[in-house]
């Protein structure tokens, strides 16, 4: 089955494919009703087919003649015009799913323009919200650790003595950041890297990665007479550009 994606929701418009879409969508929605109808249709036969027993059993006993399928009859003419509905809706969703492919095929090209537009200013409204996001909470961090400075020139309360007679005992809990879930600096950082990388920015997300994973070279011998596989040498490129950029 061909699916149009939802290009208006990212702001691409074409016509011909949005008519199309409707038109899809309008005859998936007639099939959908027409194999509901033809289900409930087949549904009814074991039951038309008992009372026209029913009816043979009863003109046997009266010495009447067979009235034959009185029921089941008219039931399979139903069975048949929605059988055929739902075989023409079918068909012609088919036919509508090859147009669509067509005009998909025929516009690729201005939807990829239009699509990596998009992407593209997508990408700096995410690096800006990220920056947003890392200065807030360097804000934040600094508010928390004064916070706990202050906090720490607050006279520690002593409860009250447990009287005669109380059946309770009163638990002080203290919470802080060390008993809670979470993440520590370096996840939150590694985290904040890969959504700048999701958005192209990928410095941050490149050296996290080369401090916390090095490469090591290793030589099997008889194999330096071997080609060097195009994965490799762009490797050893990116390997030398850094090595370059830390002064090495």
């Amino acid at each position: 089955m061909t699916q149009i994606p939802p290009l208006k929701a990212h702001g691409v418009h074409f016509e011909e494919i949005e008519s199309k879409r409707a038109e899809m969508n309008e005859n998936r929605h007639a099939l959908r009703q027409a194999e509901v109808r033809l289900q409930q249709l087949q549904n009814q036969r074991p039951q038309a087919q008992s009372e026209d027993i029913v009816s043979a059993v009863a003109a046997r006993r009266k010495g009447q003649k067979d009235p034959g399928a009185c029921c089941q009859d008219p039931l399979e003419k139903q069975i048949q015009a929605a059988q055929r509905d739902v075989d023409v809706l079918r068909s012609l969703q088919t036919e509508l799913e090859t147009e669509a492919w067509e005009l998909m095929r025929e516009h690729s090209a201005e939807i990829i323009r239009a699509l990596n537009d998009n992407l593209k200013e997508l990408n700096d409204r995410q690096l800006e919200a990220i920056s947003r996001l890392e200065a807030i909470r360097s804000e934040r961090q600094g508010t928390l650790r004064s916070l706990e400075m202050v906090g720490g020139f607050v006279p520690t309360e002593v409860p009250e003595a447990q009287g005669p007679g109380q059946h309770y005992t009163e638990l002080a809990l203290h919470h802080n950041r060390s008993t809670l879930f979470r993440l520590d600096d370096a996840a939150i950082q590694r985290v904040i890297a890969q959504l700048k990388g999701e958005a192209g920015h990928r410095e941050e997300l490149e050296t996290i990665a080369a401090q916390e994973q090095d490469t090591v070279d290793i030589f099997f011998p008889g194999t330096a007479s071997l080609p060097q596989p195009p994965g490799y040498q762009h490797f050893l490129a990116r390997k030398a550009k850094r090595a370059e950029a830390n002064g090495e």
